[in-house]
């Protein structure tokens, strides 16, 4: 993964930002991290722990992937506005 040491750092480091890893193919290395697919309760829990609503949600994958994600979050009542999007794939 791109960047994972950095991105630990900086969710040790500053109270304001919360990382979750979710890898499907690997299992979960660090108690809030999930060794599963994204799916609709992971979402939930992932909220829930957050205690506000995101500022901004991204999500990046294939046409699919973005499309089931986007509808779990707006089902969980995450403002349009807020989720950006980025597909690749045909």
């Amino acid at each position: 993964m791109i960047y994972r040491e950095e991105l630990i750092a900086r969710d040790a480091a500053e109270a304001e930002f919360a990382l979750l890893l979710s890898l499907s193919r690997d299992t979960a290395r660090r108690p809030q991290d999930a060794g599963r697919r994204i799916d609709k309760p992971l979402l939930e829990v992932t909220l829930a722990r957050l205690g506000a609503a995101p500022r901004l949600t991204f999500v990046c994958g294939s046409n699919p992937f973005v499309e089931a994600v986007s509808s779990y979050l707006l089902d969980l009542s995450v403002s349009p506005q807020t989720i950006r999007t980025e597909r690749y794939g045909g």
